[in-house]
């Protein structure tokens, strides 16, 4: 059985509706995929970290590609 009367110390209190982790991360982004590709990942067991790697691995590998750029004309 619950506590019908249960006791919230004041540090609870204080620390009620704050984000835990809003320093860590942006406001959301919503993108849509077409059907066949939404279908696979919807079937993932975690698809918004399957996207969230997707999305770093593409900007890390864009961003080689363009510093290797820029280095090659200040040659």
């Amino acid at each position: 059985m619950s506590n019908p009367s249960p006791t919230q110390s004041p540090s609870f209190l204080a620390e009620q509706g704050k984000p835990r982790y809003a320093a860590l991360l942006a406001s959301p982004i919503g993108v849509r995929f077409p059907v066949p590709v939404a279908l696979l990942l919807h079937g993932l067991p975690n698809k918004a970290e399957f996207i969230r790697q997707a999305v770093l691995e593409k900007l890390e590998k864009d961003s080689a590609v363009q510093m290797e750029a820029i280095a090659k004309n200040a040659r």
